[in-house]
C-alpha cells in the first residue's frame, strides 16, 4: 500500500468552529440550560460554517485561512506512523 499519495486524502477544517459545536454537546450534559452555548451561533450556522471551512491540505497551505486547524485523513494510516500519547 502506498500511503498518502495525494493531498486530496487530507481535509482541513477550522477547529475553532468544531470546538463551538462541541460546546452544544457539553451543554446537554450540563443540564441543557444554555449556559455553555450562550452567545454562540446556532448549531445549524456552525455546521454550515464548518463545512465551508473545508480545504484540501494543498489549498490550506496556500491560503492559511485560519490558525487553529484539524486534519482528517481519508486513507489507512500504517500503525508504525501513529504515536499514542497518554
Amino acid at each position: 500500500m502506498i500511503f498518502l499519495t495525494t493531498d486530496s486524502q487530507f481535509l482541513v477544517f477550522n477547529r475553532d468552529i468544531s470546538s463551538d459545536l462541541f460546546a452544544y454537546i457539553e451543554d446537554i450534559y450540563d443540564g441543557d440550560n444554555g449556559r455553555i452555548v450562550e452567545g454562540l451561533p446556532s448549531k445549524e450556522d456552525l455546521m454550515k460554517n464548518w463545512w465551508a471551512s473545508m480545504n484540501t491540505l494543498e489549498e490550506f497551505l496556500k491560503n492559511k485561512p485560519y490558525n487553529n486547524l484539524e486534519i482528517y485523513i481519508f486513507d489507512q494510516v500504517p500503525a508504525k506512523l501513529i504515536n499514542y500519547i497518554e
